[in-house]
């Protein structure tokens, strides 16, 4: 970890390219998803036309509301007609490579009985209001709780599983690539002849997993690709007074479409009260050209900082063995001079993967990640491995038989309110890894530098030694380049 389709099948990255194949994360989340309006321009055979296929399943539910809607209230029919609509809008989990499923949990997030409950019965209520587009399914991500983009990608993969299994198994066939060599269940039914990375999938070894195209993925989810300019006409004085309230700041200007996506629960409000927004809305995601990510120039960043991180190992190299070559030398010398060497690496140019083209910081997280694939660079075949917590933003390095292990935190200064909080920071570490080994990296990157003096402060200084740091560095990374 991190790992990418590439790495275990041991496969030049251009050759996936080549057969539009997603070379994705195993382990890492993905910040890509499938943008149904892009199946159309798929050069996938086996997707030709699949954009009618998810039309044509959305229509049917459609058609279910409408013959919902016409039954009696309290009548069997009705209540079996529901179970129905429930039951084909939930999702299950899909083992899909690279797009936030790690294989070693085998897992996405899915769509159960509540959440298909739920959409039903806003859908049903957006029916009501004489809107009977099937393309509303689509838009879920606006206007449900606990919807977005990743779960729309859930829906579009599960209503095209057969035709992704096909690709995936003709990749495979291709490219010489592993295969399952039992069935793997996905969903209700059993496939056979995927690939699969069986020293990879520790919960059920030898399961296989689907492949992903590149020219069906997007970036921006619909209510973040929304454009400033594109804003919701009212007129209605109540509505006005309504959003106003909802959206502070708007008072005199229509919020854009963007601004009152932010807020589901308005927006559902608004398009029941006022079903002429939502049609309005239809007409303009409609009208939008959808464009695939742009894996060759990776504006986003998914990638660009797992390659620079290797190529800075592959150019700057460290021995950690002692003078014989045979031996390692000890953990705590191993670590420190890991440490050492990345700051070095910062001064050497590496700085420069911490901006933005215009020098604007990029987010913490990508600085956490260069870290951790140089760590896992560095370690290779030593004694120590190397755990990422994604949610805790951790790096854990540890000792296989000691298990002695040294937990890393790295901050970027420009990271939203980190003046006022370094003492909560230090705090928290304290409370949770008080039994560890700890090292704090300071990353000093443009609009952060004022931190350095609280970080200066002798107090900060006693309250380190007193928490077991085994070190703290400061690291500044602001050279104009």
């Amino acid at each position: 970890m991190p790992q990418r389709i590439s790495d275990i099948f041991q496969i030049s990255p251009t050759l996936l390219r080549e057969y539009n194949v997603y070379n994705g994360f195993v382990d890492i989340d993905s910040e890509l998803y499938v943008d149904p309006r892009l199946l159309p321009h798929t050069s996938v055979k086996e997707l030709q036309g699949t954009d009618q296929t998810v039309l044509n399943y959305f229509d049917n539910v459609l058609k279910n509301i409408l013959k919902f809607l016409e039954y009696q209230d309290d009548c069997e029919e009705k209540t079996l007609k529901q179970a129905e609509i429930i039951e084909n809008l939930k999702f299950p989990e899909i083992p899909l490579t690279g797009l936030g499923y790690s294989i070693n949990h085998n897992s996405g997030k899915g769509i159960g009985p509540k959440l298909a409950t739920n959409l039903s019965t806003t859908v049903i209520d957006i029916v009501k209001k004489g809107i009977k587009d099937p393309i509303i399914f689509e838009l879920a991500g606006v206007f449900e709780e606990k919807y977005g983009a990743d779960r729309i990608s859930d829906m579009i993969f599960w209503i095209l599983l057969s035709d992704l299994v096909q690709f995936s198994r003709r990749i495979a066939k291709d490219l010489n690539l592993p295969t399952s060599k039992k069935s793997t269940l996905i969903g209700r039914e059993n496939y056979d002849s995927l690939p699969c990375c069986s020293t990879l999938i520790h919960a059920n070894p030898g399961q296989g997993f689907l492949l992903a195209p590149e020219d069906i993925l997007t970036s921006l989810p619909v209510a973040r690709s929304w454009q400033d300019r594109e804003r919701v006409t009212y007129h209605n004085y109540e509505l006005r007074n309504y959003i106003n309230k909802k959206i502070t700041k708007y008072t005199y200007l229509s919020p854009s479409y963007k601004q009152l996506a932010k807020n589901k629960t308005v927006f559902r409000d608004v398009v029941l009260k006022h079903p002429e927004i939502m049609r309005d809305f239809i007409s303009k995601y409609k009208a939008k050209v959808a464009k695939s990510y742009d894996f060759k120039n990776d504006p986003n960043d998914v990638f660009k900082w797992h390659d620079t991180a290797r190529n800075y190992a592959e150019r700057f190299p460290l021995k950690l063995t002692d003078s014989s070559g045979k031996n390692f030398i000890n953990n705590k010398e191993i670590v420190e001079k890991i440490c050492e060497h990345f700051r070095e690496l910062v001064n050497l140019g590496l700085e420069r993967a911490f901006y933005r083209p215009g020098r604007e910081p990029k987010e913490e997280e990508k600085g956490q990640l260069i870290l951790l694939e140089l760590l896992e660079q560095y370690l290779n075949n030593s004694p120590l491995s190397v755990k990422y917590a994604p949610k805790e933003k951790v790096i854990n390095l540890y000792h296989t038989t000691t298990h002695l292990s040294y937990r890393i935190i790295l901050k970027f200064t420009s990271t939203s309110g980190i003046n006022n909080s370094y003492n909560a920071v230090i705090e928290k570490i304290y409370s949770k890894y008080q039994d560890l080994y700890n090292i704090l990296f300071l990353i000093e990157v443009d609009s952060g530098k004022t931190i350095q003096e609280i970080v200066n402060q002798s107090n900060i200084e006693t309250i380190i030694n007193e928490n077991k740091f085994l070190k703290r560095y400061y690291i500044y990374a602001t050279t104009k380049f």
